[in-house]
């Protein structure tokens, strides 16, 4: 890639980011700016044991991803996710659809501690009208897919027919990317 970024993308337990709300789920995708190429690069989700969530964190997942306490409960650990997404993104230029929310809260905190690591583009809702941002950080799945869906229309391919997965925001939010890209707005 030339001129290739990640976009990463998130579910979250909460709307408040590190120390009360944690990742649930991550999904990387890479575009090529100047080819437009797109790739699936990594998901996996977050182990959290059921007892640790409590009543609002489960209902925060479910209302916004439905994904439920026990999808959680057998998947990797916490600290195995991280060091694979560290390798993936170190060094490299990153960036997601609200930096703000993904990075501040929950990217750059501990355990992730991406600090020194990445080089981080502009939000990508930054440079989009101001009806398609995301206002509050519990939007931003529904913003991306708001987004994607009014850029591409009826020939949005991407667009799931149940919840949204973090692979699948990450690869939304690079298709807008890419559109923005071709009217020298990204």
């Amino acid at each position: 890639m030339s001129k290739g970024i990640f976009v990463i993308q998130v579910i979250t337990t909460g709307p408040d980011g590190y120390p009360k709300d944690g990742v649930a789920e991550v999904g990387i995708a890479s575009v090529d700016l100047d080819s437009g190429e797109i790739r699936s690069v990594y998901q996996n989700r977050i182990r959290h044991e059921p007892a640790s969530l409590d009543e609002s964190k489960i209902e925060y997942l479910e209302n916004n991803s439905g994904m439920k306490a026990s999808d959680l409960a057998d998947a990797e650990p916490a600290d195995s996710v991280v060091r694979e997404v560290k390798d993936i993104l170190k060094g490299g230029t990153v960036t997601s659809f609200d930096v703000a929310n993904v990075f501040y809260r929950y990217m750059i905190p501990e355990p992730w501690d991406m600090t020194f690591e990445v080089s981080i583009m502009p939000s990508v809702s930054s440079r989009m009208p101001y009806s398609l941002r995301c206002r509050e950080p519990y939007e931003e799945n529904r913003a991306i897919m708001r987004a994607y869906a009014a850029i591409y229309g009826e020939e949005a391919p991407l667009i799931p027919s149940g919840p949204a997965t973090a692979l699948d925001l990450a690869l939304m939010t690079a298709y807008i990317i890419i559109n923005l890209r071709r009217q020298s707005k990204y």
